[in-house]
């Protein structure tokens, strides 16, 4: 499907999530028909897969939570509606949209995206497994939820 997809392990993958149109490829500038699966994901375009994945609509919304996301950027929709379904806090003043994404801020936008803090199993989490996630970290619970469903 991509020129740099042929023989990496993650290619069966990579075609499933562009078959269900969760990602795509470059269509333009240098990497125009690469799909860079060993790029790290930036926070919006890890937001844009998790709505998409979950089915979520994005809402048309004239408040703008972010002073760095502008309407004319693509994953402004994404990003705007995501304060609104609880998925990212939408009171800081930065969303930082091109940063790379930590593995801890992913796990929070899938887990929210979800829905999965609904499920019991969410609300009853006590402590961590991990020795490095304080029970004080606001990604904890979201982190050992993965955990118990052996996600991670």
């Amino acid at each position: 499907m991509f020129s740099d997809t042929a023989d990496h392990w993650g290619r069966e993958a990579i075609d499933l999530l562009v078959e269900k149109s969760i990602v795509k490829g470059y269509s333009s500038g240098p990497y125009e028909g690469m799909f860079l699966p060993d790029h790290p994901a930036t926070r919006a375009e890890l937001l844009k897969m998790a709505f998409v994945a979950s089915g979520r609509e994005t809402i048309t919304n004239t408040l703008s939570y972010f002073e760095d996301i502008d309407s004319e950027y693509w994953y402004y929709s994404y990003v705007n509606s995501a304060p609104l379904y609880d998925i990212i806090d939408g009171s800081k003043a930065y969303f930082y949209p091109n940063n790379s994404i930590t593995r801890a801020q992913a796990v929070k936008i899938i887990v929210e995206s979800f829905d999965f803090s609904d499920d019991p199993v969410f609300q009853n989490i006590m402590g961590s497994s991990f020795t490095d996630v304080s029970e004080f970290a606001w990604y904890r619970p979201h982190i050992e939820y993965f955990y118990i469903k052996g996600i991670v």
